[in-house]
């Protein structure tokens, strides 16, 4: 019996340490990817929050980088969806501020690419 739960303990602490790993490992990649998105290389920003969002699905600086990027990018529809998905994480206040903050720049993108079919729809956008 102390053979067999000698053998879990040692188990359970490599996972541990391999988990713990992942995060850290998903931690760099955010930060690459927030230093590619402040030199506006949105290919390779995108690439790196992805591979975070790989090894941590609930991470949110990857998922806050990628919906930048992609608004940064032109990319609108991508850039909501993953509006969509921090949104729907429960948010200090803080945070909250910060993703309305990030948000406004989507949708002043949105109302800027309005602008060019009708002056209606871009005032209203900006509404």
């Amino acid at each position: 019996m102390r053979f067999n739960l000698a053998i879990c303990t040692v188990v359970v602490m490599v996972l541990c340490f391999a988990i713990a790993g992942c995060e850290q490992d998903a931690g760099e990649l955010s930060k690459q990817g927030s230093v590619h998105l402040l030199q506006k290389k949105y290919p390779e920003a995108i690439a790196s929050f992805d591979a975070s969002l790989k090894l941590n699905p609930g991470n949110f600086e990857a998922t806050v980088g990628l919906a930048e990027a992609y608004t940064e990018k032109g990319d609108h529809t991508k850039a909501q969806e993953y509006f969509d998905k921090v949104y729907a994480q429960k948010l200090d206040k803080g945070r909250q501020l910060y993703v309305d903050t990030k948000h406004q720049n989507l949708l002043l993108a949105q109302a800027e690419a309005m602008q060019d079919k009708t002056m209606d729809a871009y005032e209203q956008a900006l509404r």
